[in-house]
């Protein structure tokens, strides 16, 4: 993604599509630093912020796909249920 964007000038991030993170089997809790709840998008987000204590390179991979993508989301799936007995022992 980061020499994607590098050979790209700024005027052509326009041309991008959506960037959708699809996100399996997820199991965390999407609470932010104040333990309140937040959005999936919110979550992609905090994601793609600059972290530090984190490599260069990382970095600036978050930045060019902020960059390159304006029109982002998250979505999360819960892991399936292995057999049908699971589903009976939600009810």
């Amino acid at each position: 993604m980061l020499r994607l964007c590098e050979h790209l000038k700024q005027d052509q991030y326009n041309d991008f599509p959506d960037f959708n993170w699809i996100l399996r089997d997820f199991s965390l809790a999407l609470v932010g630093k104040d333990n309140a709840p937040i959005t999936t998008k919110t979550y992609l987000e905090n994601c793609l912020s600059s972290q530090n204590g984190d490599s260069e390179i990382r970095n600036k991979i978050r930045t060019s796909i902020r960059n390159a993508f304006q029109n982002r989301d998250c979505f999360t799936f819960v892991r399936p249920l292995t057999n049908e007995e699971d589903l009976q022992n939600l009810d």
